[in-house]
């Protein structure tokens, strides 16, 4: 019987477990400190230069980087009581940095002798002195006291600070799941209040008599983690649960359900829910165990814009996630509106009580059980991305088509077949976008517009990107291809053309690019000179109408429009008969022969006579009336 109640617990076991999304290479897991104190569990960072600060649940800190630790003192075993329960003593830490050189730290522990049983938030100076900081003990201010610590093992001991110096505090419901939802209590809430103690004044609003000034939100069990997104002032709560372990977000006003929901679950409808409905987790996993006891522990979401161990920017704003008593570790990644959860391939950590990001990118945990502050740093090498074509030295046109081919390698994937994001810029002579697309693909194309400047320029980048989310980049800057048109006319001067619709003086030179395409015009007629000739359109250079377009090529060209005066062509002159004089000759001289082409004069009698003045006369006339008439036509 005891081995099908066994085999039953594990079937559901293995149902509850959620599947992760993926499982991606390109993180290594290292241990950095061991030898912390048998109860370490709070980790915090103030400066970029200065050790992490570590706590155990009996009050002490120490500053702790890679082969060292050095103490900061203890706020003291008569203030802090760490006897009851492992959930007991000082459960939360948070920092803040004011300037340079001052912070302060926040504190959340079980105060010793109180009575009624309580917690205590409480603040202390920290100053830093080159890479050495130092914990002010003297410098205390009470922040809130009176939370209740009745039931440790039910209370809170999540602290985050907002960007706008206010700082969440969460309580657990301590035993009294009634009050959960009672707004008037501050078991199971989500309490806010500013840097110095004092109440807000946009604390969210709720429903009910007296709600509490300091109420942010409400419907949680154990808020023993908290962390807020420095970018969108989000809240992100690790919620310890009875049977779901949650990952809760809010802006505040929430109610997270508890105890009448767990999860998206009905669990007391007895109890009266506040308000109309509730929030559901963002993500949740079961418990693990025979003992059905879990835990989460959440980082602040990710945001680290350079350093060493830098994860790939897909993993910006994700959240930092590890359950306590299992072994995995996991961000929890906004993908297409939702949430999903990755896992690192080879990384796997032990009983975390503690995360929190350092500057240096990598991921910091407190692992219990190790007694060890561990890392998880991203070490995937960048792919090699290359732009096969165009070659950097190619020169583009106008209304041309861009043929885009690239590759890349990466040492873990080999060469990759996907991943591939084009970025494509045109820009002017001023540097200003004048086009831009983005493109996805190993290959793709690019069509310009229809001119381009031919001082700008195009920048083309791809990107690619490895199955681990890493990326590398290429890019080429190009320049366009410019050719030289002369325009001209005949006559040289006076010829009024017209280019893409504005009068230009003549001759030019203008710069294109190859494929521009022009607009010129040359007039059909005009008058022209101090007589006031008039001309009538001839040619284009180019065989085109008096108005047209002309695409420009690659090699320089001339592009002349020729104007003619005007009137019928000219034709070519008669030719000229030749006329020989004989002179005098007697009777018995000799004579011309009939059919001599020589004098050009007739025969009569047997004898060569030629009247010359009358033929010379008749020609001169027709040659004037020849010329009366071009002149007048």
């Amino acid at each position: 019987m005891c081995k099908r109640i066994f085999s039953l617990w594990l079937i559901l076991f293995v149902v509850w477990i959620p599947e992760t999304s993926q499982a991606v290479p390109g993180a290594t897991y290292e241990e950095i400190q061991g030898g912390l104190a048998d109860k370490a569990s709070e980790l915090v960072f103030f400066w970029a230069d200065s050790p992490i600060v570590v706590s155990e649940r009996c009050g002490s800190l120490a500053a702790v980087r890679a082969g060292s630790s050095t103490d900061l003192g203890s706020i003291g075993s008569s203030k802090v009581d760490c006897s009851q329960h492992e959930s007991a003593g000082l459960i939360g830490l948070a920092s803040q940095v004011m300037d340079g050189d001052q912070g302060y730290l926040y504190t959340y522990y079980t105060a010793k002798g109180a009575a009624p049983k309580q917690h205590h938030v409480v603040r202390f100076g920290v100053s830093k002195d080159g890479e050495s900081i130092t914990v002010n003990w003297s410098d205390k201010q009470v922040i809130m006291d009176e939370l209740p610590a009745f039931q440790p093992q039910n209370g809170g001991g999540g602290l985050a600070l907002g960007p706008d110096d206010s700082l969440y505090i969460g309580v657990g419901h301590d035993g009294n799941t009634n009050g959960v939802q009672d707004v008037t209590k501050v078991n199971g809430k989500i309490l806010r209040v500013m840097w110095d103690g004092s109440t807000p004044s946009d604390n969210p609003t709720f429903s009910g008599n007296n709600p509490l000034g300091t109420l942010f939100a409400l419907g949680v069990q154990r808020p023993t983690s908290l962390a807020v997104d420095s970018e969108t002032g989000h809240l992100w709560v690790g919620e310890v649960g009875s049977d779901l372990q949650e990952v809760n977000q809010g802006i505040g006003g929430e109610n997270f359900g508890w105890p009448v929901y767990e999860g998206d679950k009905l669990k007391q409808p007895s109890v009266p829910l506040t308000g109309d409905s509730h929030t559901e987790p963002m993500y949740s996993f079961s418990n693990v165990g025979p003992s059905a006891f879990g835990g989460v522990v959440i980082g602040a979401p990710y945001h680290v814009t350079n350093g060493e161990f830098q994860l790939p920017s897909s993993f910006s704003g994700s959240v930092p996630l590890a359950g306590f008593h299992q072994s995995w570790f996991r961000m929890l990644k906004s993908v297409d509106g939702g949430w999903e959860s990755v896992e690192f391939d080879g990384v796997s950590v032990n009983k975390v009580k503690s995360i929190a990001t350092g500057p240096d990118g990598a991921i910091y945990f407190i692992e219990a059980n190790k007694k060890m502050l561990s890392r998880v740093a991203w070490t995937d090498t960048k792919p090699t991305a290359s732009i096969d074509s165009p070659a950097p030295t190619y020169r583009y046109g106008a209304n041309e088509t861009l043929s885009l081919q690239g590759s890349a390698s990466d040492a873990e994937d080999g060469d990759l077949a996907e991943g591939f994001v084009w970025e494509i810029t045109l820009r002017d002579a001023d540097g200003e976008e004048v086009d831009s697309t983005s493109t996805t693909g190993k290959d793709s194309e690019y069509t310009l517009p229809d001119t381009v400047d031919i001082n700008g320029s195009l920048t083309i980048q791809l990107t690619a990107t490895d199955s681990a989310g890493t990326s590398g980049s290429a890019t080429v800057e190009l320049s366009p291809a410019a050719t030289k048109i002369t325009y001209s006319t005949v006559p040289e001067t006076g010829v009024v053309v017209t280019l893409d619709g504005e009068e230009i003086e003549m001759p030019l030179e203008k710069m294109y690019s190859a494929g521009t395409v022009i607009s010129v015009t040359c007039p059909s007629e005009t008058v022209l000179g101090d007589e006031f000739e008039l001309y009538v359109f001839d040619n284009w250079s180019d065989g085109g109408e008096p108005s047209h377009d002309f695409i420009v090529p690659e090699e320089d060209m001339a592009l002349v429009c020729t104007m003619r005066k005007h009137g019928p062509p000219p034709t070519p002159e008669p030719p000229v008969n030749v006329v020989q004089d004989g002179g005098n000759s007697d009777a018995g001289s000799s004579q011309q022969t009939k059919g001599s082409g020589s004098s050009g004069c007739g025969v009569g009698n047997g004898s060569g006579t030629c009247n010359l003045p009358i033929v010379a006369l008749l020609l001169g006339f027709l040659f004037w009336r020849r010329r009366r008439g071009r002149l007048f036509n």
